[in-house]
């Protein structure tokens, strides 16, 4: 892909590479990334053992951004929703717990649960004095 083609560069729940979208993202163009905030499923993973968020991640992400796009802005959305059996199944299945979760575990009777959603978005406008170094690698920790 061309240096500079892009206008907005979309992640949901991804792997993040910000040293290639500094590169591909217009000046001007927007960066949104949605990620799991600490709280996200957190009644699952009690119950379930699933995996958790990274610790700081938000820090490094925030970090990775304004040095390689631009100024960040955070939006934090926290909600519960009551979900049944089948919907819990699900959202465990869909994610990363998927490898790690043996599906017998998840077995009928689960009956329902309140479950926390709490995502981050962020969103960054790609500004002209960025370094856009391609060696620079951004870990989670």
């Amino acid at each position: 892909m061309k240096d500079a083609a892009i206008d907005l560069v979309l992640s949901v729940f991804s792997p993040r590479n910000f040293p290639e979208t500094a590169r591909v993202l217009r000046r001007g163009g927007w960066l949104a990334v949605a990620y799991p905030g600490p709280e996200h499923l957190c009644e699952l993973r009690q119950r379930f053992d699933l995996l958790h968020p990274l610790r700081r991640k938000r820090e490094c992400i925030i970090a990775a951004v304004n040095g390689l796009i631009g100024p960040t802005t955070l939006v934090r959305y926290h909600r519960e929703a009551l979900l049944d059996e089948e919907a819990i199944r699900a959202v465990i299945m869909m994610g990363p717990n998927a490898r790690y979760t043996e599906p017998s575990m998840l077995v009928a009777g689960l009956g329902s649960l309140a479950v926390t959603f709490d995502i981050s978005v962020l969103l960054a406008r790609r500004t002209a004095n960025v370094r856009t170094d391609r060696s620079m690698t951004v870990r989670s920790s």
